[in-house]
């Protein structure tokens, strides 16, 4: 949480900046920078470039730490189903 990105507000076609504030399974909750609040699918998130210069710590695969973290959460939403593994591979794929 607190990752920079680049997200879709509502309908529009355009991408706006915005923070990571809370993550749920394949959504994750943008504060955008004109103070505007809305959900995302995590796998329609996209880094911002100044931001992944500025860690140090990147490994160079583009991938923001909000897919990251929406791609760990998956393991416990699919608690309790039938088929674990086919239910993680289908959330980690819809991630990013």
């Amino acid at each position: 949480m607190g990752d920079r990105v680049q997200a879709r507000w509502s309908t529009a076609i355009t991408l706006t900046n915005g923070t990571v504030d809370e993550v749920y399974g394949k959504l994750a909750h943008i504060q955008f920078d004109d103070r505007d609040v809305d959900w995302a699918v995590c796998a329609d998130l996209k880094p911002i470039a100044e931001s992944e210069c500025d860690e140090g710590g990147d490994t160079g695969s583009g991938v923001s730490a909000a897919v990251t973290k929406c791609k760990r959460a998956c393991n416990s939403n699919c608690k309790g189903v039938r088929n674990k593994s086919k239910c993680v591979g289908e959330c980690r794929r819809s991630c990013g």
